[in-house]
């Protein structure tokens, strides 16, 4: 009979995980004696602990997480890391995912494709701001460099999320299906990925720091992927929030007219 686990996930300290009852703490998530057949439920994704979660995996061991963070405030009892291992226990099976080995790829290329993003836009600061020839030669190989590489990673992320994620039948939808929008295809798998699209559209906008005013708690990642995203399917820079709204809304009749 397969067994059940549950985990409060850190990036760097112990995993506080819950099974049978009995609590205990694991320095890395493959030492948890979990086998094949048997589930594990976490309430986070940590880029930090991706080659943990692929251990797991190639053991056999069933992986399911949280799909929205924010859910666990209202099952967890006190603010610890022993109750947020057990609330997982108390939420809802519909509000986890399982987690697959193509999606945990499609998810590390996706933190190195947001960690080139930002270096990109911080040596191109940099290079503004250089006051000698020599100083912005350097910054302008090391921007062509960037630029290559976040175009490769676009391209690996764009292929393999095509095998799981209705990322084709969107794209043409929104009318990104050119290479010119790459970019915005990339943008649409993020979201794909960290938003649930079965919530109403305010709390799609809310959780992804498009509806104002908000409490400040959104992720600053989800919101750039809107905006990426809506600015590929508008085909210009600037945009406003209905357009924003526009595009979440066709993404979610989309997902919604495909369980049909």
């Amino acid at each position: 009979m397969s067994r059940k686990f549950y985990a409060d996930v850190h990036w760097r300290k112990d995993h506080v995980v819950v099974a049978d009852g009995i609590v205990k703490r694991f320095r890395k998530l493959g030492d948890i004696p979990a086998q094949a057949g048997d589930e594990l439920y976490v309430d986070a994704m940590l880029p930090s602990r991706f080659q943990e979660f692929e251990e797991l995996l190639n053991r056999g061991v069933r992986v399911f997480y949280l799909r929205r963070t924010d859910v666990l405030e209202k099952y967890r009892e006190k603010k610890s890391d022993e109750d947020d291992a057990r609330a997982l226990m108390r939420i809802p099976q519909h509000l986890f995912r399982e987690l697959i080995g193509k999606e945990l790829e499609v998810r590390r290329l996706l933190h190195k494709y947001t960690t080139t993003k930002s270096h990109l836009e911080l040596v191109k600061q940099l290079s503004r701001e250089a006051d000698d020839e020599e100083t912005r030669a350097h910054y302008r190989h090391l921007i062509n460099h960037l630029r290559r590489r976040k175009y490769k990673l676009a391209k690996e992320i764009d292929a393999l999320a095509r095998n799981f994620l209705p990322v084709q039948q969107i794209a043409w939808k929104l009318g990104i299906i050119s290479n010119n929008c790459l970019f915005g295809r990339v943008a649409l798998v993020q979201l794909l990925l960290y938003v649930d699209f079965s919530l109403g559209l305010r709390k799609i906008l809310t959780y992804t720091g498009n509806y104002y005013p908000n409490d400040g708690r959104y992720s600053r990642t989800l919101k750039d992927a809107t905006e990426s995203l809506t600015i590929s399917v508008k085909r210009r820079q600037k945009i406003k929030g209905k357009e924003v709204r526009e595009v979440l809304k066709t993404i979610k009749n989309v997902l919604k007219a495909m369980k049909r």
